[in-house]
């Protein structure tokens, strides 16, 4: 018999994934697989899943960004995720603040005082993503990033 999905629960094993609307910023797991609801569609969470074949580590609040690694930010205030201070040439981030995050809640790129990001005014600029939107960052250099 399958485990009802009761609101709150922030993880349980179910049969059937319920409808991701409802349960956004919720971890599941089903079939032998983790599921996060970003409150419009169920993204798996297994680096061969349907996530992109990305493995997404699932943050509440903000954290160093890793070279090579995707956050997925659930967040309910503007929280910062701050680039290495010595990114290689090559490495890409990616941020993707989830669309079950507060509405206005921002995951805020943060560059040291040297980095700048292309297309920014200048070094030390910040950007911001969006509910629901995902940031692709490649480092150029040491102090150089572009978004892709």
């Amino acid at each position: 018999m399958p485990r009802e999905f009761a609101t709150g629960v922030r993880f349980a094993v179910v049969s059937t994934l319920p409808a991701a609307a409802s349960s956004a910023g919720v971890v599941l797991e089903q079939g032998g697989k983790l599921w996060f609801s970003d409150g419009a569609a169920w993204v798996d969470l297994g680096a061969g899943g349907g996530g992109g074949g990305i493995a997404w580590s699932v943050v509440t609040a903000g954290q160093t960004l890793v070279a090579d690694g995707a956050l997925l930010a659930v967040i309910t205030t503007t929280q910062n995720f701050p680039l290495p201070a010595s990114p290689t040439a090559g490495q890409v981030f990616i941020v993707a603040n989830a669309r079950g995050s507060t509405a206005g809640a921002l995951a805020r790129i943060q560059t040291g005082a040297s980095q700048q990001i292309v297309g920014t005014a200048a070094a030390g600029d910040d950007v911001t993503v969006a509910p629901g939107e995902t940031i692709y960052l490649v480092a150029r250099s040491s102090t150089l990033l572009e978004i892709v």
